[in-house]
């Protein structure tokens, strides 16, 4: 997988960050206090957040980054406080590069979402290689849905999946951008 830059910087003042090992009591005390805004969507939300959960997912998010396999990014505001997440995730092809993305309850609504995707398109459009990225959510999960939309993604399937988390129907939505679309969003 091509190398993406460990820093991406947003309009707002907020940027995407490289997980780092300092991060651990900030994520894990931001994926607490979200755990009932998270849980129904996310599988690895199924439980609070540990030490040893958060450890073990920042230890191998920094592996990961490190090897340019996977590109795990904390959101981060005013003095590094954690507002959420977002990922690059080599899934299907060579050529295809999913992202993924998550938002604290408190800065829900205020466009966020669109940002972190907006700049995680450009991001994987831009790696070498790459002909389309990808955006996959349930197809109850409504407000996830809304940034592909509004970043110009197209819905090219929807398909019946396990159900992984609580609010999951079993249909997930795939939405697609060509990379050569992604880049200029």
């Amino acid at each position: 997988m091509p190398s993406l830059p460990a820093v991406l910087p947003l309009r707002s003042g907020a940027e995407l960050r490289r997980w780092q090992f300092g991060d651990r009591d900030a994520l894990m005390s931001e994926v607490n206090e979200n755990h009932e805004h998270l849980q129904p969507w996310m599988p690895w939300a199924a439980q609070p957040a540990t030490v040893e959960s958060i450890t073990t997912f920042l230890d191998e998010a920094i592996a990961a980054f490190d090897a340019d396999l996977d590109y795990a990014y904390g959101l981060f505001g005013d003095e590094d406080r954690v507002l959420g997440a977002g990922g690059v995730h080599r899934r299907d092809t060579a050529e295809v590069l999913e992202i993924g993305y998550w938002i604290a309850q408190a800065q829900s609504g205020r466009g966020l979402g669109r940002e972190v995707g907006r700049a995680l398109t450009v991001a994987a459009s831009n790696a070498p290689g790459i002909v389309r990225v990808e955006i996959r959510c349930d197809e109850a999960n409504v407000r996830s849905a809304s940034i592909p939309r509004a970043l110009g993604y197209e819905l090219v399937e929807v398909y019946e999946r396990p159900r992984e988390a609580p609010a999951h129907t079993g249909r997930g939505m795939v939405w697609s951008i060509p990379a050569e679309t992604g880049r200029t969003i």
